[in-house]
């Protein structure tokens, strides 16, 4: 087992990760800046908020510092997605999420959870060393294989979060009764186009046995490389079910860039090759129909 964690492989898919979460990292904290503390102002020292356990400390700062916190906390996630000094901004990034997560307990989601996890895990992991400011600056940084490992570890953590999530839902109330998506989905009625359809009973029961099937099975669809491909296009309808339906910010995005990570490491570059190779092709064709349509249709110097 050892041997096989430290066997080397591509580092494509965690470069891939790296600049998606650096992304989803700076939105989440932006979405949280906007609406939280400027529309909302959640985050004024003389409001109440309520504290997580053990970390009543974790308190808001005044104004200018705490507008000021979200705007490093955004620089740092665009550092993070460039690599720019990622040994640095990396942890510092985990930091600043982390805080910003324990700021407000009645603004948990599970997602913020997860990313608090990730963030620091990110910290460890070699995801500067291709693609990266880093390594532009210092070659020799860069390198093509990295310890197996350091990229397993993450598609095995959302099918830790995938399969727990599943048993979960195996309860009378949401198996049994369909709720509390029965109240959640009628809460939603009044959707463009989708609302009358979330509304009926059925659409309630659909779901509910629909989402512990896909949370139980996922995993396992993405580990058989046989039905990889039919499990990511379920993951890809189910979480794009949850963002039209329900307000669960960068969660869909992030579940099915860490379901991505199940394919073998160097799917991203096979994936920008073949859409090299497409777009030459496409060049080829649309330049033979120039020189058809050239023979048919004289340039306009020929008028002169």
């Amino acid at each position: 087992m050892k041997t096989w964690l430290w066997q080397p492989v591509d580092i494509a898919s965690l470069v891939f990760f790296r600049i998606v979460f650096g992304i989803l990292g700076f939105a989440d904290l932006l979405g949280g800046f906007a609406y939280y503390h400027l529309w909302v102002d959640a985050f004024n020292p003389q409001n109440f908020q309520f504290r997580y356990y053990g970390f009543e400390w974790v308190t808001v700062f005044p104004e200018p510092f705490m507008s000021l916190f979200f705007l490093i906390g955004m620089g740092l996630a665009i550092a993070v997605t460039l690599g720019w000094r990622y040994r640095i901004t990396a942890p510092l990034f985990a930091c600043f999420f982390t805080y910003y997560f324990l700021l407000e307990k009645a603004h948990y989601l599970n997602h913020g959870y997860l990313f608090c996890w990730i963030s620091w895990i990110m910290a460890l992991l070699p995801a500067w060393r291709s693609w990266s400011v880093d390594v532009w600056r210092k070659p020799a940084e860069f390198t093509a294989l990295i310890p197996r490992w350091t990229w397993a570890i993450l598609p095995f953590l959302m099918g830790v979060v995938y399969f727990f999530s599943g048993i979960a839902k195996l309860n009378a109330d949401w198996l049994l009764a369909a709720m509390p998506l029965k109240l959640w989905l009628k809460s939603k009625a009044d959707l463009f186009l989708i609302g009358p359809l979330l509304a009926q009973e059925a659409t309630a029961w659909i779901m509910a046995w629909t989402g512990a099937l896909f949370d139980l099975s996922i995993t396992f669809l993405m580990l058989n490389r046989r039905t990889r491909k039919f499990g990511f296009a379920f993951a890809i309808a189910f979480h794009l079910t949850n963002h039209l339906v329900f307000n669960i910010g960068i969660f869909p995005y992030l579940s099915v860039a860490l379901t991505a990570l199940f394919f073998p490491p160097d799917w991203p570059r096979k994936f920008i090759d073949y859409v090299r190779r497409r777009w030459a092709k496409a060049e080829r064709w649309f330049q033979s129909w120039q020189q058809r349509l050239g023979d048919i249709i004289p340039a306009p110097t020929a008028f002169w």
